[in-house]
């Protein structure tokens, strides 16, 4: 009987670990969308552009290592601080290249504390 119970507990953390890596997946590619969107609109200008998009490929990039090349158990309960480093990181590179502090995409640093 013992054993079914495990076996149960077992199906359901990886449905919940399932669905933790897809919300993780969607928010990750929908900022890199949203990045991107920002930065076709005709109000962007020319150099903010080139921020937007480059920051939009780090995400890119950083999502596609996160979620399928690096190994879920690697950095242990630790793993959403790290990521939550990385994103900061991604979007310190945004506000730099889009006018720093003064730019208009400073609100940005805020999404990984929103999200996270």
């Amino acid at each position: 009987m013992r054993r079914g119970s495990e076996s149960e507990r077992e199906r359901q953390g990886a449905a919940t670990r399932g669905a933790v890596r897809a919300a993780g997946m969607a928010m990750v590619f929908g900022i890199a969308f949203m990045l991107m969107i920002d930065g076709l609109l005709p109000t962007t200008t020319a150099s903010d552009r080139v921020g937007l998009f480059t920051t939009a490929l780090m995400v890119v990039v950083a999502g596609i290592l996160w979620f399928f090349f690096i190994p879920r158990l690697w950095f242990g309960p630790s793993r959403v601080l790290l990521a939550a480093t990385v994103s900061q990181t991604v979007l310190l590179a945004l506000v730099a290249q889009t006018g720093g502090v003064q730019g208009r995409y400073l609100p940005y640093l805020a999404l990984p504390m929103i999200a996270l």
